[in-house]
């Protein structure tokens, strides 16, 4: 039945996919497993990722899947488990509650039993040092890593109590400036991880969850399921499509530029509501062949759910201001961030986040060569006070000089006429 089975990883994620997660799927991927058997790991873990949006998810929005590795009640070393908060491809998380030696909830990530293998393990133990090795206020922290005496592998980390970002963005109704701060906050994050040699490869909206901290929004970077150390090699192709760059699609080594595809499709998002390419597959194909280019922003907007209306609506703006506001040097950053090719990309996340800031203060940026009439138009916006005043002290000074001018050019007329008439008496 399935002898004409396709040789390319990603035709067969995309036959996979549209076979939902019935027997149907379980029989494709029981072919897959005999004809195809070096690709059935990679196929594997990318249906994972792609059937959990966010491995912090609410649970009423996760797929039905394999039976987790334990039950609400149970205790897996200090840690009784609470409530399910999400499941992927190889683990299921939990909120669960510590008693001692300090009281306090956390989120329990424990590896399924049916995917505990030397690879699963291991994989899991890199995520624990990865970020035991990340202190960062953006980045979800740490706790507690162990094995219960049944040899269920658990991470405790931090719980975030908070929603995806784009979502929490559109619930507050928060304006682009308000969306730019808080995606700066991210690329602040990501940035910080790089430092520490640790490529995060699966940055997306889901991914990134906001909650509020002394009254402000503080948006947390989760999930190092499928993180890398700068430079490893084997990097699996785990991810999720659409969101990851198209060297880590088609299988080939990644750096912290994959990253910043990542940062640029959620800038894309918060932004304008849609994803920056026409469809998933553009992203399927190996980076010489022909690609679907990224939408502007504007045309995402015109093209998200809604439309530019609602997501007008979404950012507190109406539709003319919003496409101002996408247009011009917000949609070259955010189409230099995206580039398919990743030496046209931005070459750090801090860089990404220094044309952010441009953006937001009215300079000019990187992504684009400016004209002289547009950083003329910039500095004038930057500086609307100083710029109004200067213009009101021209006006007036103006205004004097042809005063003064007409009173002279009076003066020399009046003077002419009195000579004139002199000149006539002493005729007469």
């Amino acid at each position: 039945m399935h002898s004409d089975l396709p040789h390319d990883l990603f035709a067969l994620y995309e036959a996979a996919s549209a076979l939902g997660d019935g027997a149907r799927r379980a029989e494709f991927m029981d072919a897959v497993r005999r004809e195809r058997p070096g690709l059935i790991d990679d196929l594997d873990a990318m249906l994972g990722a792609d059937a959990a949006p966010g491995f912090l998810e609410p649970p009423e929005e996760l797929e039905a899947g394999p039976a987790p590795a334990a039950r609400i009640g149970e205790r897996l070393g200090p840690y009784e488990l609470v409530e399910p908060l999400g499941t992927g491809g190889t683990s299921a998380v939990f909120r669960a509650h510590q008693a001692r030696p300090i009281e306090r909830d956390v989120a329990l990530k424990v590896l399924r039993a049916p995917r505990i293998d030397a690879r699963a393990r291991g994989r899991f133990a890199d995520e624990g040092a990865m970020l035991g090795g990340l202190v960062h206020a953006g980045i979800a922290q740490v706790h507690d890593a162990g094995e219960d005496e049944t040899g269920r592998l658990y991470l405790a980390m931090e719980l975030v109590d908070g929603a995806p970002i784009t979502r929490w963005c559109d619930r507050a109704r928060l304006g682009l400036d308000a969306r730019l701060a808080l995606f700066r906050d991210v690329v602040d994050a990501v940035q910080y991880a790089h430092q520490r040699g640790v490529i995060h490869r699966d940055v997306k909206a889901s991914n990134v969850l906001v909650k509020i901290e002394s009254g402000v929004p503080r948006p947390k970077l989760i999930d190092f399921g499928i993180a890398t150390l700068r430079g490893a090699d084997g990097q699996p192709r785990a991810g999720t499509p659409g969101a990851m760059s198209p060297e880590q699609a088609a299988g080939l080594s990644t750096d912290t530029r994959t990253d910043v595809f990542g940062l640029g499709v959620l800038l894309y998002e918060l932004c304008a509501g849609a994803r920056p390419f026409e469809c998933d597959a553009s992203l399927h194909l190996p980076p010489e062949a022909p690609q679907s280019p990224a939408r502007s922003l504007v045309r995402a907007a015109h093209a998200a759910q809604g439309g530019l209306r609602g997501v007008a609506a979404h950012r507190d703006i109406t539709p003319a201001a919003l496409e101002r506001r996408l247009a011009g040097d917000l949609d070259a950053v955010a189409r230099r961030a995206v580039s398919l090719r990743p030496e046209d990309r931005y070459a750090t996340a801090a860089a990404l986040g220094d044309d952010v800031l441009r953006v937001l203060r009215h300079e000019p940026v990187a992504a684009r060569r400016s004209s002289f009439a547009h950083a003329a138009r910039l500095f004038a916006r930057r500086h609307r006070v100083a710029v109004a005043l200067v213009l009101v002290l021209v006006l007036a000074v103006t205004s004097a000089i042809l005063a003064l001018s007409w009173a002279l050019r009076e003066v020399d007329g009046a003077r002419a006429r009195a000579v004139e008439q002199s000149e006539e008496l002493g005729r007469l």
